[in-house]
């Protein structure tokens, strides 16, 4: 995936004012994503203290539950529109082979996440669990994916904006309507309306083939219908594998934690401590902005991203220590009247959880740089010391500590995880820049 630096024909016709303008271009972009991004964290941060509102706590835990399962379940799928991006930026001159790889790799995720729901649906049914709602969860998230990785791959970054926070919007709107002015206070429902309200944004998007989707990569012309499918699947196989084993140390370390506030302390504290955990997600703002452009830019650029990728790395530090400090001083006096105080307890968890968010933040970044020049295996393995200090600290603490004990478990694991990227990608870090290129 990266970009060999001493190769005479990548490094041809390259200009420092050339880089330049790249890089410009690159700002502009992360601008789009960036408000896009952010809107939709807004709202599906307002989404999540709706529903804390509107049912009771048990019920709220039992949402946040579901979504953690459906997110565990989803692990063999997930990875699938990672891989996807990734062979739709390679392909980015080449259209008629991005409608190609854009058909297969749809119809793999899609099939991939009904497997993923029907092993999930038989777990959950050994264990004498729900498995609607969160089924729900699975199947229309991993799409939404799907599609959200055709127009990364297409370097769409209005559609992207637009869909995430559209279909953010439309599912706000739709519980508030649907759950609150008519009184229709079914967790089930919420669920479905988290994991498919999307849909709707994504047809108006591509109404008479107009966006990238369709019109691009999306949907392959007649012409087309005859394709290799084994040209598509091998390479899309060859990324997918090891970035299921990223991905899986990224759901457990993002929602394990969740499932076993449930088992050790309850529905009511898991809804607690969803909340808290809800709310650490403006952490991710600038980060997931990052993360839709930079990989790209870094396999193109390889060491001279170098520059840019530190930039990033300032400005994420920057706006995160600036949001520790809101959400320490300001979190704690908002739970303790929102839905009547019923929440209060959530803050409980909360200076740990924001720290821990913050040394994540810088952790996606140079996740990102690091892929991007080839290195995945630095990831997988940095993600899966967090998932792994995460999963072993919460059951030692949780039953002694309660939810006091995440205070120290969720930070020391995120800086376990950054200490071991670091430690592992030095060498890529640390590469001398191709002669006479600066960035």
């Amino acid at each position: 995936m990266s970009a060999d630096a001493s190769s005479p024909g990548l490094l041809a016709g390259w200009r420092p004012r050339r880089l330049r303008a790249r890089q410009g271009a690159f700002w502009q972009r992360l601008l789009i994503a960036g408000g896009g991004n952010a809107a939709g964290r807004a709202l599906g941060l307002l989404f999540s203290l709706g529903l804390a509102v509107l049912f009771a706590p048990a019920e709220y835990g039992y949402m946040r539950w579901a979504m953690s399962a459906a997110m565990l379940g989803a692990i063999p799928a997930a990875a699938g529109p990672y891989a996807l991006a990734c062979l739709l930026g390679m392909a980015r001159d080449t259209p008629d082979r991005q409608r190609r790889i854009a058909t297969v790799g749809l119809t793999a995720v899609g099939v991939a996440a009904l497997f993923c729901g029907l092993g999930t649906a038989v777990v959950l049914h050994v264990l004498a669990r729900p498995a609607g709602g969160v089924l729900a969860v699975l199947v229309g998230m991993t799409w939404f994916s799907g599609a959200m990785a055709v127009y990364r791959g297409a370097g769409a970054v209005w559609q992207m904006a637009a869909l995430y926070a559209g279909g953010n919007a439309l599912q706000l709107v739709l519980v508030l309507v649907l759950c609150g002015l008519l009184g229709i206070t079914v967790p089930e429902l919420a669920l479905v309306l988290y994991g498919f309200a999307w849909l709707a944004v994504l047809v108006a998007l591509e109404w008479r083939g107009r966006s990238a989707l369709s019109s691009a990569p999306g949907r392959c012309e007649r012409r087309d219908a005859v394709m290799t499918w084994q040209a598509v699947l091998g390479p899309l196989a060859r990324l997918w594998a090891p970035l299921t084993a990223a991905h899986a140390g990224w759901t457990v370390w993002i929602w394990a934690d969740i499932v076993l506030v449930e088992y050790f302390l309850g529905a009511a504290m898991a809804g607690y401590y969803g909340l808290a955990r809800t709310l650490v997600t403006l952490f991710l703002l600038v980060p997931e902005a990052v993360a839709l452009l930079l990989l790209p830019h870094v396999a193109a650029e390889g060491q001279r991203a170098r520059g840019l990728t530190g930039r990033l790395l300032l400005l994420t530090g920057t706006v995160s220590a600036g949001l520790l400090v809101l959400i320490v001083s300001v979190a704690p006096p908002v739970l303790g009247w929102v839905a009547g105080g019923r929440y209060a307890t959530a803050a409980v968890p909360l200076p740990g959880l924001a720290l821990g968010m913050a040394v994540y933040a810088e952790y996606m970044v140079l996740e990102q740089h690091l892929v991007g020049l080839g290195r995945p295996g630095a990831h997988a393995i940095g993600v899966a010391v967090m998932a792994a200090g995460v999963v072993a600290g919460s059951a030692w603490t949780l039953p002694t500590l309660g939810l006091a004990g995440m205070n120290l478990v969720f930070p020391v694991a995120a800086l376990a995880g950054l200490a071991t990227l670091l430690a592992l990608g030095w060498p890529a870090l640390r590469a001398p820049l191709p002669a006479g290129e600066r960035n």
